[in-house]
């Protein structure tokens, strides 16, 4: 899934027993009448010719809330999938990627810009800004002296460890290069932790997070855009981590990352063994300073 990151969905709920808040993932149905109220007109223009184009964005699912206020409705981070106009409601295929956020807490957050009475208003927008980088940016607003709000955690800071973690689609044709990221780790004594293996059934995303703050170093792999990949670089972005990027095509690097310096490989023999030298010679250089 590519997202489009100038642009997100937020979905505004106004009752919080909705269907879409009590399950993980699903079908969900909005009112054709409210889609597109607090939304810019060019915006408005472009979307509503093909609804099904806001699948192409990240999306906030929240109720209706007093910002600030005690944290008792839901909001998710979501992806959503197959959008289409039914008549009168718009029909969607939904999966909610995190759930420890309040719609209080959201509406709540500085930086997004919502309009008067937004929180009160059941409706779908589209917003202009990069979602994931609001989200990233209030977790690491003042996260050296609290502990963060959208994760739980034991304690903070979390104690650091020495592995590397590995951030990469979790599908069979990536096992080659996992194993050659493990080998170049392997050379200079490194432990790896891949993220998407320790996905489970509860906190997968305290997991991930945990994983992340406690690592020395991060690789992450941007082949094919995948949108848990996207979604983690940007938490180790967040959380200042040096970041080794490795690609297969340097167009699925994203226009924000375009400036840092990646790694492209090819998926064959020669192409791996290329990739074990340079990444061991990355990793070696941004950990010199942890005495590998």
């Amino acid at each position: 899934m590519n997202w489009l990151q100038s642009h997100y969905n937020l979905i505004c709920y106004g009752d919080s027993d909705d269907n879409i808040f009590q399950t993980k993932s699903g079908t969900g149905r909005f009112l054709k009448a409210r889609l597109f109220e607090y939304t810019d007109p060019s915006l408005i223009e472009y979307y509503q010719g093909d609804v099904s184009r806001l699948a192409e964005l990240p999306t906030l699912i929240v109720a209706e809330a007093i910002p600030n206020g005690s944290a008792q409705s839901p909001a998710f981070f979501s992806r959503i999938d197959d959008v289409r106009d039914s008549g009168k409601e718009v029909v969607f295929k939904f999966r909610h990627l995190y759930d420890r956020m309040s719609s209080e807490g959201v509406f709540g957050l500085n930086g997004f810009h919502f309009g008067p009475w937004e929180h009160s208003r059941t409706h779908w927008a589209v917003k202009e800004g990069d979602l994931l980088e609001k989200l990233f940016d209030y977790i690491e607003q003042g996260f050296e002296n609290r502990k963060p709000k959208f994760f739980t955690v034991s304690e903070w800071p979390l104690p650091p460890l020495q592995h590397v973690a590995l951030m990469m689609p979790f599908e069979a044709r990536f096992d080659p290069v996992h194993e050659t990221i493990k080998a170049a780790c392997r050379d200079l004594n490194l432990a790896t932790r891949r993220v998407d293996e320790i996905y489970g059934p509860a906190k997968i995303m305290d997991d991930v997070f945990s994983t992340i703050a406690q690592s020395q170093v991060v690789v992450s792999d941007l082949t094919g855009r995948n949108a848990n990949v996207l979604y983690e670089t940007g938490l180790a972005h967040a959380l200042d981590k040096d970041v080794v990027t490795i690609v297969q095509d340097e167009k699925d690097v994203p226009f924000d990352l375009g400036h840092m310096r990646f790694l492209k490989y090819l998926r064959n023999n020669e192409g791996l063994g290329q990739l074990r030298i340079q990444l061991r010679e990355s990793l070696r250089a941004v950990s010199l300073s942890r005495a590998i």
